[in-house]
């Protein structure tokens, strides 16, 4: 885990190397935010329990792996999964564009925005 700058050439040529690939997530936090408290939240994700309750690595920076679990979440489990970021973006599912999941508060309705590369994007509350 790293803090990106926006605009900045390493982080121009990360994206380009890591788009389509599945190499992990963006999770994007307000100024304010420390990396240390990011680093924490995602920290209490890390394991989950299967129905007879062995401990798995849940692994959340795999794009894949997150297009399908946070349309599925309940509102206190994305509560939990967001905790201080505002959004996770990350490739779609063919690599062309980008999945913006967003959590609005004090809701906690989750969104996403599609992007293509050229721009283009519409907006949907997931159910």
């Amino acid at each position: 885990m790293m803090r990106l700058e926006e605009g900045s050439d390493f982080t121009r040529e990360l994206v380009r190397q890591a788009w389509g690939n599945s190499w992990g997530i963006f999770a994007i936090a307000p100024h304010n935010i420390s990396l240390i408290r990011v680093r924490r939240n995602c920290k209490g994700v890390v394991f989950v329990h299967d129905e007879s309750e062995r401990k798995l690595l849940f692994r959340y920076y795999d794009p894949r792996v997150m297009r399908v679990y946070l349309p599925s979440c309940l509102p206190d489990e994305l509560d939990m999964i967001f905790g201080p970021v505002s959004a996770y973006v990350m490739e779609s599912e063919d690599g062309s564009g980008t999945n913006c999941f967003s959590l609005q508060r004090p809701e906690l309705v989750l969104r996403l925005e599609t992007l293509s590369i050229e721009g283009y994007g519409k907006e949907q509350v997931v159910e």
